[in-house]
């Protein structure tokens, strides 16, 4: 070997200049780094994650609570004849031979139709003339009244009306019963064809008044 000259083991010792000694060592640097930077990617992507997941149980355990907490939907569990409002009162012409003529309006303010018998042939709601002293008493029938609500063949011989939400009915009848104090005006109702009816007292009047109270 002549002088100058380098070894291959000179070589292998000192490794070759055209090599970086430390080049792995770099690319092994740089895959930890991207690898760690992944990895605290996914941790924040994870908090994130973690943290819509609380802000969403939050407000729905609020809202959960909150329905618990309200009472029940009135329009599902509402009476359908809770809007009915009867009034009677008076006609201002006065008396006649067959006694008080008595003006009777029945209108539906709620939010589904409801169903009245009527006479034939009349548009008069089947019912009955109260009485009572005065308001701290309870309305009584007069003696020898028949009771509209007990007869047997109310479904066959009275006729069912509907009146439909926000929908009135005007009439009239006789008040013939000679008894002081005040008097009002019992009607039967129902919700649907196939309810049992309901009994629907009106607004008091005064017999002896010729004007509305």
């Amino acid at each position: 070997m002549t002088p100058g000259e380098r070894s291959p083991f000179d070589l292998a010792s000192r490794g070759d200049s055209r090599v970086p000694t430390n080049g792995n060592g770099h690319q092994h640097l740089r895959t930890r780094q991207i690898d760690s930077h992944a990895q605290e990617e996914r941790k924040r992507n994870l908090r994130l994650a973690a943290f819509c997941l609380a802000v969403a149980a939050v407000l729905i355990f609020a809202d959960v609570l909150a329905r618990v907490g309200q009472p029940p939907d009135l329009a599902s569990n509402r009476n359908p004849l809770e809007g009915v409002v009867l009034e009677a009162y008076p006609n201002p012409d006065g008396r006649t031979h067959d006694g008080l003529v008595v003006r009777l309006r029945l209108c539906n303010r709620g939010r589904q139709a409801i169903f009245y018998p009527v006479h034939p042939e009349t548009n008069l709601p089947v019912g009955q003339v109260l009485v009572r002293k005065d308001s701290s008493s309870e309305w009584i029938k007069p003696s020898g009244a028949s009771d509209a609500a007990a007869s047997k063949e109310m479904e066959t011989t009275f006729r069912w009306i509907e009146i439909p939400p926000s929908g009135c009915i005007d009439t009239e009848f006789d008040d013939q019963v000679e008894v002081p104090g005040e008097h009002a005006y019992e009607v039967l109702l129902k919700a649907n064809h196939n309810s049992v009816p309901v009994q629907i007292v009106s607004a008091p009047y005064h017999p002896t008044s010729a004007q509305r109270d």
